[in-house]
């Protein structure tokens, strides 16, 4: 018998400076941000994270699954506190969204215990260490509801940072150009 071939672990490098894509998705990877109100919810809590541990935000996008956000901390060893604090800061307010609507999305998020898991606990997260590759992933990001077919140009997107870069709206999260 054959032994499993198991995929070495990418480091994550989390020192001062370093820039992180990361990408994390919805429980089941259901459309459970697919209300507007939702998509809302998580970029106010992406400000108030992003606020608390002090980061520069390059950009974010909201999807109806997943969230991506290109983001630099000022201090070592704040990324884990922030993606920790930002998923459980948005559960709660998304919880108690669909408690006081009603939402029978509240079913697929509700364990037999009654404990709410809004976010898959694995995220992605890449360290961008050039220019280059930054601005490769936010043109990635920005595109993504194009990609998918939610809106016909990066800027229609009222849930990304994209409308920041091309038109200088407010997308309400503080936001760091990526040359800065």
């Amino acid at each position: 018998m054959k032994a499993r071939e198991t995929k070495p672990r990418r480091r994550v490098y989390d020192d001062d400076g370093d820039s992180h894509f990361i990408t994390f998705s919805c429980n089941g990877r259901r459309k459970l941000l697919n209300q507007d109100r939702c998509k809302r919810i998580v970029i106010s809590k992406l400000e108030s994270t992003r606020g608390a541990y002090d980061g520069l935000c390059f950009g974010f996008v909201i999807m109806p699954e997943h969230v991506h956000v290109l983001i630099r901390f000022r201090e070592k060893g704040q990324l884990s506190l922030f993606k920790q604090e930002w998923k459980r800061q948005s559960s709660v307010a998304l919880v108690e969204h669909f408690t006081k609507t009603n939402n029978p999305v509240l079913q697929y998020v509700t364990d037999s215990d009654g404990h709410h898991q809004m976010w898959i606990p694995k995220q992605h997260d890449f360290n961008v260490w050039s220019r280059k590759k930054a601005v490769e992933k936010l043109e990635y990001m920005h595109r993504n509801p194009v990609e998918r077919g939610l809106c016909e140009q990066p800027e229609d997107w009222p849930f990304s940072s994209a409308r920041w870069y091309a038109l200088l709206r407010s997308v309400g999260v503080t936001l760091t150009h990526i040359d800065e």
